[in-house]
């Protein structure tokens, strides 16, 4: 049986395939950032407010503006209280290129951390570990995730 942070976690990746700015907002807590590593890409952090811009500048870079992932490897790990804990994904895009046409095949470890907020488990941040070197030649989505967000 799936665990309700795997749930969660599945509904993060399906509703960040279409960049569906409502849906990846209900699932996030008030104080929720997300972190694109290593950092020598040199992204800043993305907090909650700025997220949906970050997230309509990464989709216009997409052809259809999708971002399908194969799901690899799930790691579920609860934590103490059992309120909430971290979710690790071993991921890769699939189906997805650039709106040139370029194939966009980024390879990724995703940590997933969540929390309660009130009867609700939401999602309070999310470290992406991105295959550098795909991002590097994908200088458009670079770009789109360095976009100001102070």
């Amino acid at each position: 049986m799936e665990s309700q942070r795997v749930a969660l976690a599945h509904k993060w990746f399906k509703a960040n395939e279409t960049f569906d700015v409502d849906r990846v907002m209900a699932l996030i807590t008030g104080d929720f950032t997300v972190s694109v590593l290593p950092a020598s890409l040199g992204f800043p952090a993305v907090p909650r407010a700025h997220l949906p811009r970050a997230l309509e500048s990464v989709k216009s870079k997409l052809r259809g503006g999708k971002n399908k992932k194969e799901l690899l490897r799930i790691i579920d790990a609860p934590d103490a209280s059992g309120g909430g804990g971290t979710i690790v994904v071993h991921a890769r895009s699939v189906d997805t290129f650039m709106t040139d046409g370029t194939p966009y095949l980024n390879e990724y470890m995703i940590t997933i951390i969540m929390k309660s907020e009130g009867e609700r488990l939401l999602i309070s941040h999310v470290t992406e570990f991105a295959d550098s070197a795909c991002i590097q030649a994908a200088s458009s989505v670079q770009h789109a995730l360095s976009v100001d967000h102070q």
